[in-house]
């Protein structure tokens, strides 16, 4: 079985699903089960329709655990694979993946589309957009330590002068200032300084006056 592989820790919609897809990891709800077969080992292949939000698909498992499976169940599968059996699109988790019962019922499901349906004709998926349909769940930290820049980052570029401000050519006419001139004519002259102060024989004077 050949395809592309997913990604550790991503999550795909069933509607994303392909045949010769592995390693997926699925969040879904079993709707209700449609048998049980054997393989020629003798393992016991237990097949259920299950939904998420975005469309439905068989779900096989392969051993004693899908006689506990249940309609309604919530399931999270890692590391499943999906292939054709019987002409229908179905999606595994065989003895190289596992799956847990995560809930029971608060789950949103669709079944407009049914992926394991013969008639439906599904597109082809490139590798590359395979890992660009992946869900990669992550926390809420990384992902706001990605969104804000650091302080160090917003100082050093906010000393900094654009290209576009240094470079302007003089204007015809004007005298061309330089930096030199402007810092040396902001700077407050270095004379002497004189205080002027008002004697108290002034002071009395102009109470006198009044």
């Amino acid at each position: 079985m050949s395809g592309p592989v997913s990604s550790t820790g991503a999550f795909f919609h069933i509607r994303d699903l392909r045949h010769g897809m592995k390693n997926l990891n699925v969040e879904f709800m079993i709707l209700e089960p449609s048998g049980m077969n054997r393989t020629k080992d003798g393992d016991q292949v237990w097949v259920f329709k299950i939904a998420d939000s975005t469309a439905a698909i068989n779900f096989a498992v392969i051993g004693d655990a899908g006689g506990f499976l249940r309609p309604g169940d919530i399931c999270k599968v890692l590391n499943g694979f999906c292939t054709m059996f019987k002409n229908a699109l179905t999606f595994y988790v065989g003895k190289q993946g596992t799956f847990r019962r995560t809930g029971d019922f608060c789950f949103v499901i669709s079944e407009e589309i049914n992926m394991s349906d013969p008639t439906i004709k599904l597109p082809e998926v490139s590798t590359e957009a395979y890992k660009q349909r992946a869900v990669p769940h992550q926390s809420s930290e990384r992902r706001d330590s990605r969104e804000k820049p650091s302080s160090s980052t917003s100082s050093s570029t906010s000393g900094q002068r654009s290209p576009a401000a240094a470079q302007l050519p003089p204007v015809p006419g004007r005298p061309t200032v330089s930096s030199s001139q402007v810092s040396q004519s902001s700077k407050a002259p270095t004379g002497p300084t004189h205080h002027v102060t008002k004697s108290s024989s002034d002071h009395s004077r102009g109470i006198q006056s009044r």
